[in-house]
């Protein structure tokens, strides 16, 4: 297997692992306020950042792939 498999293999395993304890959550845990200073984000903002950050991540990894450094 290449290391480029290796790496998507290990990517696709930790976003199903991702996947489930997000599912996992109750209505009330999407809520709480995981840092105390400085953004002070949620746990649906850090999902969703993750989410929007996915894109660039991916843009990324392809030019690295490609080459790129």
């Amino acid at each position: 297997m290449s290391r480029s498999e290796t790496l998507a293999q290990k990517l696709r395993s930790e976003g199903e692992k991702t996947l489930v304890f997000f599912d996992q959550l109750s209505e009330e845990a999407w809520q709480v306020q995981l840092y105390a200073d400085g953004a002070r984000w949620t746990v649906h903002e850090v999902l969703a950042h993750i989410v929007e950050s996915e894109g660039s991540l991916l843009r990324l990894f392809r030019y690295i792939e490609e080459g790129g450094e």
